[in-house]
Parts: C-alpha cells; structure tokens; sequence
C-alpha cells in the first residue's frame, strides 16, 4: 500500500516559501545588529577609557599647578625669618578667590597657621600626620589621601612641599582643598549623559564623586571593584556600590597615585541596542505578517482557477462536456484548456464508441449468417465430416483474416492490397514470381472487404487444387484500377496452368465467386474457365469503396 503523506493547503506552502526567502534577509540583519552592538560596545568602552584618562590628567594638571604655588610660597623670606603672621597675610593673597587653603606645619605636626581662620587662632595638630612625617623625612612634596580635616570638619586632601631653612627642612607648606569640590570644576558633558566619575585615593578610599559626592566621600570602593582595579588602566563591567551593573573604565594617576575611574550603567548603554532589536523584531514580525498575508491572499487568488479546475474534473468523470475556465494564471488555464479538449475527445469517442458498438452489432449479425450461409454449402458440397470440416475451417480462416484487418482499421475499410497480401498469403508470397499484384492505393468498406476477401481465398484454394498454383510454373496475376464512375474493376487471371475444364456442378466456390459476391455488393461478375487459365472479374460499385481517412 502506498503511504499518503500528509498534505497542506496551498497558503502553508506559499507562506513556507516566504519564509525561506524571509529568513536570510532577517539572518543577516540580526548578523548586522550583533556587528554593530560589537562595535558600539567597543565604542562605549574607548569613550570611558578616554573619559578616565582625560579627567585624570585634568586632576594632575590642578594637583601640578597647586604645587607649583606652594614651591613658590616656600620660597618666602617670612618663612626663613619666622614671620607667620605676614606670611598668613601673604598666603591668603595667593590663594584669594579659590578653594584651597594653606597651612604650616612644623616638626612636631603642630599648625602654625590655617588661612581657613585669623592668624592666631588656636589650631589643633595636622589631621594627617603621615604624609606630613613623610615630606619632613625625604625632603619631597607629596599628595596625600582623603582624610576628615579638624579645622575643616570635612573631608579634605592635601598637597604637600617641604619649607627648607638654612638648607634643613623645617616645616611642611599644605595646601588643602574640600574633597567634594574636586570634580565639581571639570564641566563634563559625558556626565549629563549618564557617566558617573569617581576619585579613589592609594587606599581605595573615594575622595569625590560627580554625582551625589557628599554621600560617598571616604567610604571604601567595593571590594570586587577594588580588587579588579589594580593595574595603572582597564575597562571592565562591574557591580557598582549600588548595586547597579555597570560598564567601568580607570586610570592611575602616576603624578598622585590615586584612581579616576568613569562608569555607566549597562541598562543606559544598551537601551539603544536594545530598541534597535526590538525595531528589529518588530520588522521581522511585520514582514512576517504581511507574508502570511499575501500568501492567504494570492492562495485565494490561486485557489479559484483550481476550483474551477476541480469542478471541470468532476463534470468530465460524469462524463459531461467542460467549456474552458479563463483565469489569471496560465498554467490552470493550460490544465483548463487541456481539460476542455478531453472532454470533447471523450464525447467524440463516445460517440465513436456507440457506432461502433452499434456496427459490431450489425456485423455481428451478418458474420453469423454469413456463417451459417457457409456452413449450409460447405456441408452440402461435403461427402463426409472431416472434408465439411477441413472446407468450413479455412472459410472460416479467411473470413476472420478479412475481420482483423477490419478491427484494426476500427471498420474504416482496408487498402486493396493488404487485403490480397493477407488472404493470398498462405497459397503464394506476392513478389515471389508465382503472384503478381498491380494497382492503385484504394479502400473497400467493410462489406466489400469480407466478400471480396472470401472470394480470393475461394479462388487461390481452388488454384492451388486445380489451377496455376498446382504446378510449379503457373502464375497468378492480380490487378484493379478504378473506374469512371468512381467503382473498382478486380481481374483475377491465371496463367501457365494445366488446361482448365470447365466445372460440371456448382460447387461452393465457384457459387460464391459468382452469386453470392455479386448479390451482397450489387457488383458485376464476369468469370471464363478459358483453357490457358482461369479469369475472373469484378466491377465494384462507388458505395463498395471507402472514403480516404
């Protein structure tokens, strides 16, 4: 049993074809979205880099500058004659509209003076030690950590020069800015578009930050951020102290030794990434649609010739005439046309079919008298069973010969000398030099193909017992040729044969060679049992003749 497989409407296959088309073309834009995230994210990530260093070198610009005026400031000669009070005086001037403040410290920590305050003021010991002990021990400036100033009381970070006296260093000049203030100068546009800057100092510790700085100054950068931070530079993504995952860039100041890192959430990185897939997606999903949409469309389109052809099938297996369906699409109008024509032919061979089942039904009747018509004489001229047999058999023969060539022709009629080739066949070969055969292309009908059959096998029988073919230098000469009013004359005539005596009785033959011809066919039959050989002749009537195919 053949498996059916399973089949689908015309829009499936028409929206799978559109989908195959389809699918490369989102392919590749999906391919083109992924390039072109890769190459924003590589974007993003040079433009913190570069945000990092360039807010970096801005700081140790500021930094540099700072300790230049200090330089100079420790180069006063209130300093070496211990003149504070006018250095204090002095020192506010230099530093007169900014943020920065000086301070003296001497070898025991202790402030001399803090332009923060009026000369002569109590001031505690420096709040940062340590750097101080470190600039007094080698003789070098230093910037320090973050740190809460006791004067200040807020976080602070200093810059720090040694103040030489007689080639000894005596004192600490500082100069001392508010941490908060720190990226409050630097007007950066990358800020206003979501980059967030941070200061750490050597110890991790923030100094500033450019948004919300007074919460976060002097807290510890998160650890994991920290412990990804300690080479002089790096991008990375991280978990901000927040919380919030984030694209971070930094840099190490070689000047200070402290960290300026940039970062940007990655959810107002990506948003644009992300609006264009769904874009994307959006687009996808809308051809998506409208495909499905053609094709429902064009399948219906589609589907109406086939109909139309599905209806012309049926009304052909009823067996009815189809008219030709027009349609838009040629090849249902191919199948339309073909179909039309089929039905036509149909009709035509049913017709065809009726006569000829009706013509079979006549012949029929005509093949069983005339069967019987043989049988009656051939039993009659018999003198016992075995010659009415032998006799009946080769009529018989010969009529059913006659009766194929007719089937085959589908009862059109049969060419002259295929009759005469078949029915002669068996006694002499044409060509062979015993038989010749002469004349023009011409068709008997059906009846006059039986009779004129039977009655050249009647005579090569008969020729063959008693005539040109029963020696072997007799021959027969066989010729036709049409006559004026469209009729065919058939001469049989016998040579080199053994003398003929004319026939004392009637026997079958010669009844059906003489009578039977002529009465069926209304033909003219004129037969002479001349001694050099017999000769016979037939004049057919125009009705005997077949009309050309």
């Amino acid at each position: 049993m053949t498996k059916r497989w399973r089949d689908w409407p015309l829009r499936v296959y028409l929206a799978a074809f559109g989908l195959i088309l389809l699918t490369p073309a989102i392919a590749l834009g999906a391919i083109g979205i992924l390039y072109y995230s890769n190459i924003e994210r590589a974007r993003l990530a040079d433009t913190a880099t570069d945000l990092a260093a360039d807010v970096g070198r801005q700081i140790d610009r500021e930094l540099e500058n700072l300790a230049v005026v200090l330089k100079t400031l420790a180069t006063s000669p209130y300093l070496q004659i211990g003149d504070f009070a006018e250095f204090h005086e002095r020192a506010q001037r230099a530093v007169a509209g900014t943020d920065t403040h000086i301070l003296l410290v001497d070898e025991t920590m202790q402030q001399l003076m803090n332009t923060r305050v009026p000369y002569g003021t109590p001031l505690p010991p420096t709040s940062d030690p340590e750097s101080s002990q470190y600039v007094l021990d080698t003789g070098r400036e230093n910037i320090s950590d973050v740190f809460e100033g006791a004067v200040a009381g807020e976080h602070v970070f200093n810059v720090e020069v040694p103040v030489l006296v007689d080639g000894t260093v005596r004192y600490v000049l500082i100069g001392t800015r508010s941490a908060t203030s720190l990226l409050t100068q630097f007007d950066r546009p990358e800020v206003d578009l979501g980059w967030t800057l941070v200061v750490s100092d050597r110890r991790d510790a923030i100094i500033s930050r450019s948004r919300d700085p007074a919460a976060s100054v002097g807290k510890p950068l998160v650890d994991h951020v920290a412990k990804a931070s300690t080479g002089p530079a790096g991008v990375h993504r991280t978990v901000s102290i927040d919380g919030t995952e984030v694209l971070r860039a930094y840099r190490r100041s070689p000047f200070s030794g402290w960290m300026v890192a940039a970062y940007t959430p990655l959810s107002v990185l990506e948003a644009p990434l992300r609006q264009t897939w769904w874009i994307f997606l959006a687009a996808s999903c809308g051809l998506i649609l409208l495909m499905v949409l053609l094709a429902t469309l064009v399948a219906r389109r589609v589907a109406l010739p086939i109909d139309a052809l599905r209806s012309s099938a049926r009304a052909l297996g009823r067996g009815e005439l189809v008219s030709e369906h027009v349609s838009l699409l040629r090849e249902a109008n191919e199948v339309s046309r073909e179909l039309s024509q089929a039905s036509t032919d149909l009709r035509r061979h049913e017709q065809r079919l009726q006569y000829l089942m009706r013509e079979l039904a006549h012949r029929t009747k005509n093949m069983l008298t005339l069967a019987i018509a043989i049988a009656r004489q051939s039993m009659s001229r018999s003198t016992n069973y075995r010659e009415f047999q032998e006799s009946f058999a080769r009529r018989l023969i010969a009529l059913g010969a006659s009766l194929d060539l007719l089937v085959k022709s589908e009862w059109r009629g049969i060419d002259m000398a295929e009759l005469v080739s078949v029915q002669l066949m068996p006694f002499a070969e044409t060509g062979g030099g015993r038989l010749t055969v002469d004349g023009p292309p011409v068709r008997l009908n059906a009846d006059a193909t039986q009779q004129i059959g039977m009655a050249l096998h009647e005579l090569a029988t008969n020729a063959t017992k008693y005539g040109a073919l029963s020696v072997p230098e007799g021959r027969i000469d066989i010729s036709w040729q049409r006559t004026g009013d469209g009729g065919l004359l058939i001469v049989w005539q016998e040579r080199n044969g053994p003398a003929v005596n004319p026939p004392t009785e009637q026997g079958f033959g010669r009844t059906l060679i003489e009578k039977a011809v002529a009465n069926t066919l209304g033909a003219k039959v004129d037969i002479d049992f001349a001694v050099d050989g017999l000769y016979w002749k037939i004049e057919l009537l125009p009705v005997s003749i077949a009309p050309d195919r």
